[in-house]
């Protein structure tokens, strides 16, 4: 086996050394850079670039400047400060000198430092494979968490359960680019401790190209991170919370981020603090079809204080390669209060019991990047390594006492939970003649140690129950290999494919069960994509890919979770990962109308499945549905008003699934639609000061064996900004009118389940932040350029 091995990582270097030595072919382009008094300009920033090749440099002390680029044309940019200096198109076929005179006024070069140019990204962009939510835009989105950020993207949808995409499946998060192997309330977790303040965008990604994992049944939610931009040094100060109309609610958060930048090194240190409270009421009733029922009402007061410092640097070491680490670190002490009251009728016996627990739990994360960025050539070939590690201790306490008649019955859980992902990457990029190549392999190691206890409190001392006690250690290995390769066909034509393989091994092992589980499985996932640009208003792209959606080891864990005597949840040791293909046709209309039409399949599809035995409620997780859909999506954006900005985002769509458990019965197929409004109004001509108006909701859907109610909320908020930009201030009353809640039906054999799920979502949220240092600096530096290219997908 290790000679095995020896021989394919041999053959994976050689052909990575191959691709690194294609032969490549550039002239350079070079001059002198002066303004109309014959003086040199420094620091100009010049760009060149066609559909292929984006190349840049900058003017040192004397104006003089040198680029290397292949032959061919090119639009020719110099620039200083965001402000276009020049701009021509070029033909380049040798080695080529050209001195610039610039016409401006002589003052132009000296004042550029107090010219500023204020552009305004879209709240909502779409692209061929993905929409675009600009969270700084956001007033929603101002003073909270990613979790909340989330929320408030057009299309998501968070529950207590899980991240989805409305009328579709659940989809895997990344931040930066970078998977976050969590799932359930471990994500949202960690989510919550990321201000929303530091994030620039998020991107919901339907049909993800193969250098990313195939992780998500319906795509990919990639949360971008802002970077410093500027030379020298700035920091902000912010402060905030949530007004609720019971002031046992009220939260607050505070906040600071500290940047420092020059010419090579960029650093970022921050903080985030806070204590979230949030009240939750539901109830679900399980009504069978032979007059039996189960109704339980439930009452959760959640608080969750928590801190969060964090730092991130990148080196510059040469004009080829950079080195950048970041850490990450969170702490949380959270705390949930459930009253549960339950009524129960089988046959001519009806019981009613009150139950009372107290959730204790301790989180901390440590998660941390270390990556090197390497130039191999001048035509674009980029080497990227990266190192990804998340550690996270879980320490979880919970009470529950059921009281029934004039007894009481006391059960402790408890649940010592460690767990560590690390994951190794190494991407290529490279020009191959008229082709653009990606290549890559990744390694993912995940391993969960979990020491599950149960105990019966007698005469007040907890007394361990061996029998419904369970360790769970879990190991999972994943494999991946892929290669993506773009070739523009013609002037209008443009197409991309990829092939991604991912070799999964997992095990899970519970010595109190003595139970053992291992899975291997290996799959191909392709991925394809056609452009046709006719003209620059107008363009199609016709898009496939195929997914996975793994299970998580809290679902294959067998242990049993009880919430009082009669009724416990516990996982499946045999869930299997489900898949789903998916085919998507795109036309955009001059960037600002949109039209997406699509086709889903996936197959093995898991949800709860409940069952009543020996007189106690029981829910497992079991996959038991294949689950079909087609539909469109709209958006547009109104942005030709100087005092108002709108945009629209519309999804409609058919849904139809089919049960292969005899327990189950799959919701009728249904159509379904959804709509996000958002209205921004200019109060000051200069757009220091706005009002944000947005509204959103759906109609009902069937998904699986559910029946999901409709669902509307509106928000309203004022944001501003004083004292030259530098303190900026929002205020946002959420859900306006307290509309919004979980309702749904599940459809059973024997019985008809009906949940209703109700937050304190209706809050003030007041966020003021103040900025402070280095707002406008001179100069621009390669590190920027390279930054915003390195990103760029």
């Amino acid at each position: 086996m290790i000679a095995v091995k020896s021989v394919y990582t041999g053959r994976i270097l050689l052909f990575f050394f191959w691709l690194c030595s294609l032969p490549t072919y550039s002239q350079t382009i070079s001059g002198i850079l002066k303004d109309n008094t014959d003086n040199p300009v420094e620091s100009a920033l010049l760009t060149i670039n066609n559909t292929t090749i984006t190349k840049t440099g900058i003017t040192d002390k004397n104006g003089y400047y040198k680029i290397e680029i292949p032959a061919g044309n090119y639009f020719f940019e110099i620039s200083k400060q965001n402000t276009t200096l020049l701009l021509e198109m070029i033909t380049i076929k040798d080695d080529t000198i050209r001195n610039i005179i610039l016409h401006e006024p002589a003052g132009l070069q000296k004042n550029l430092e107090e010219v500023t140019v204020t552009t305004r990204k879209k709240l909502i962009e779409r692209k061929v494979d993905r929409t675009v939510f600009n969270v700084e835009n956001s007033i929603s989105s101002q003073g909270t968490d990613a979790l909340e950020a989330l929320s408030n993207t057009p299309l998501v949808k968070v529950t207590d359960n899980a991240i989805s995409i409305a009328g579709k499946s659940s989809v895997a998060v990344m931040i930066n680019d970078r998977l976050l192997n969590l799932q359930g309330e471990d994500l949202q977790n960690y989510l919550k401790s990321i201000r929303s303040d530091d994030i620039a965008k998020i991107e919901v990604i339907t049909t993800p190209p193969a250098k990313y994992t195939a992780e998500g049944q319906s795509g990919l939610i990639n949360i971008i991170l802002k970077k410093n931009v500027k030379l020298g040094w700035n920091a902000s100060l912010q402060t905030g919370g949530n007004l609720y109309s019971k002031s046992k609610l009220n939260s607050g958060r505070i906040g600071s981020t500290f940047n420092y930048q020059n010419e090579r090194l960029s650093m970022s240190f921050g903080f985030n603090g806070s204590n979230f409270r949030r009240q939750q009421n539901s109830e679900n009733t399980l009504n069978y079809y032979n007059g039996d029922y189960w109704d339980t009402k439930e009452e959760v007061l959640h608080k969750s204080p928590l801190l969060n410092p964090s730092i991130k640097s990148e080196y510059q070491l040469n004009a080829k390669s950079v080195l950048g680490f970041n850490y990450n670190y969170s702490t949380m002490n959270a705390i949930k209060l459930f009253q549960i009251n339950t009524y129960r009728k089988v046959g001519t016996s009806e019981k009613q019991f009150q139950s009372a627990s107290n959730d204790s739990l301790q989180n901390h994360y440590h998660s941390g990047t270390l990556f090197y960025d390497l130039k191999l050539d001048t035509i674009g070939t980029m080497l990227r390594l990266s190192g990804n590690f998340l550690d996270a201790k879980t320490d979880a306490d919970k009470w529950s006492v059921t009281y029934e008649n004039d007894s009481e019955n006391t059960i402790v859980n408890t649940n010592y939970s460690r767990y560590k992902i690390y994951a190794l990457q190494a991407d290529l990029e490279k020009k191959m003649f008229t082709i653009d190549g990606e290549f890559g392999i990744k390694y993912t190691a995940i391993q969960n140690d979990a020491l599950l206890k149960n105990y019966n409190v007698i005469n007040n001392f907890p007394v361990l129950n061996p029998l419904l006690s369970n360790d769970f250690f879990y190991k999972e290995n994943n494999f991946a290999a892929y290669f993506s390769l773009m070739k523009k066909l013609s002037s209008k034509w443009e197409t991309k494919v990829g092939l991604r393989y991912e070799y999964t091994t997992l095990e899970g092992t519970s010595p109190n069960q003595n139970v053992t589980h291992s899975s291997r499985y290996g799959q191909f996932f392709p991925t394809g994509y056609l452009s046709y640009k006719p003209n620059s208003d107008h363009s199609f792209s016709l898009s496939y890919s195929r997914r996975i959606n793994r299970p998580n080891f809290q679902n294959l864990n067998p242990y049993r979770k009880y919430f009082s005597v009669y009724e416990y949840e516990e996982g499946n040791p045999y869930l299997k990962p489900s898949f789903s293909n998916s085919v998507e046709l795109n036309y955009t209309l001059k960037n600002n109308f949109n039209v997406n039409m699509y086709y889903v399949r996936s197959t093995d599809n898991w949800d709860r499945v409940i069952r009543f035995v020996d007189g106690v409620n029981v829910e497992r997780i079991e996959n038991f549905f294949t689950q079909y859909g087609y539909g469109f999506e709209i958006n547009y954006t109104q942005n030709k008003l100087s005092w108002m900005e709108n945009t629209v985002t519309l999804q409609s769509n058919y849904l139809e699934a089919k049960s292969h458990s005899e327990e189950v019965i799959a919701a009728a197929g249904s159509f379904f639609s959804e709509c996000n409004l958002t209205n921004t109004f200019f109060i000051k001509r200069d757009k220091t000061l706005s009002v944000i108006v947005t509204l959103d909701g759906n109609t009902p859907y069937r998904y699986g064996n559910t029946q999901y109610y409709s669902y509307f909320r509106s928000n309203i908020g004022l944001k501003g900004s004083v004292l030259d930009k530098k303190l900026s201030y929002s205020i946002l009353l959420n859900d306006v009118f307290a509309t919004t809640r979980s309702r749904g039906d599940e459809y059973f054999t024997n019985f008809l389940s009906t949940y209703t799920n109700r937050s304190s979502n209706r809050f003030f949220n007041i966020s003021v932040t103040y900025k402070f240092g280095n707002e406008t600096i001179n100069g621009a530096t390669k590190k920027v350029q390279f930054d915003e290219n390195n990103r760029a997908q």
